[in-house]
C-alpha cells in the first residue's frame, strides 16, 4: 500500500511552466499521448497508464481529486500534477508565460518570417508547446512561417513552410530568409 504526504512545509510560491495542457490521466492522458513518442510501446504504455492512474488514486485520497484531469498535470509525464501536489505549485502556459515575458507579440508584428524548431514537430506541439504557439500567433497574424524539426508526424501544411507549399529544407530556408529580408528592406529579387 502506498501513501504520500501531502507536501513540503516552505513558505513559497510556486509557479510551474508546463509546455502542454495534457492530463496525468484518461484517454489524452500522458502515459497513450507520449508514451509512444517516447519509445513505449502497447504494453509499456499500458504499465504507465496504470502507474499514473495509481498515483491519481493517492492523490484523490489525500484531498486533491482534481489533479487527474488537471490541464498540464500529464506534462513531463505527471511533473505539473506532481508539482501542484507536492509543491502546492500553480500551473500555468510555459510558452506564453515566456513569450509574454521576451516581447514575442512585438517583435512578432516587425517580423517578416518567422522560425521555430523542436526535435519532433506532432499534434502534441499544439497543445502547448512553445513551437506550437509560435506556430499559431505567426499564423494569426498571417506571418509566414517555418518550422524546422527532425521529424514531423501528421501535419499537412504546417511543415509546408513557403507559400507555394514547398517542404523546405534548410537551403529553402535560407533562400525563403533572404527573401523576406529583400522584400522588408525594399531590395530587387536576386
Amino acid at each position: 500500500m502506498a501513501e504520500l504526504d501531502g507536501g513540503w512545509g516552505l513558505a513559497a510560491r510556486v509557479v510551474a511552466l508546463a509546455d502542454v495542457t495534457t492530463p496525468l490521466v484518461g484517454a489524452q492522458g500522458a502515459a497513450p499521448v507520449f508514451g509512444p513518442q517516447k519509445g513505449a510501446g502497447p504494453e509499456g504504455v499500458k504499465l504507465l497508464t496504470r502507474g499514473l492512474e495509481r498515483l491519481a488514486e493517492l492523490m484523490a485520497r489525500h484531498g486533491r481529486p482534481e489533479l487527474a484531469t488537471l490541464p498540464g498535470g500529464g506534462a513531463a509525464g505527471g511533473l505539473g500534477a506532481g508539482l501542484a501536489f507536492f509543491a502546492k505549485a500553480q500551473l500555468t502556459g510555459g510558452a506564453e508565460w515566456v513569450l509574454a515575458r521576451v516581447g514575442f507579440d512585438a517583435a512578432l508584428a516587425k517580423a517578416h518570417l518567422v522560425i521555430t524548431g523542436e526535435g519532433a514537430f506532432d499534434r502534441t506541439s499544439l497543445v502547448g508547446k512553445a513551437s506550437g504557439e509560435v506556430v499559431r500567433r505567426a499564423q494569426a497574424a498571417k506571418k509566414r512561417v517555418a518550422v524546422v524539426a527532425g521529424r514531423v508526424d501528421g501535419l499537412v501544411g504546417l511543415h509546408a513552410l513557403d507559400g507555394d507549399g514547398r517542404v523546405l529544407d534548410a537551403a529553402g530556408i535560407a533562400v525563403l530568409a533572404e527573401r523576406a529580408v529583400r522584400q522588408a528592406f525594399g531590395l530587387p529579387a536576386a
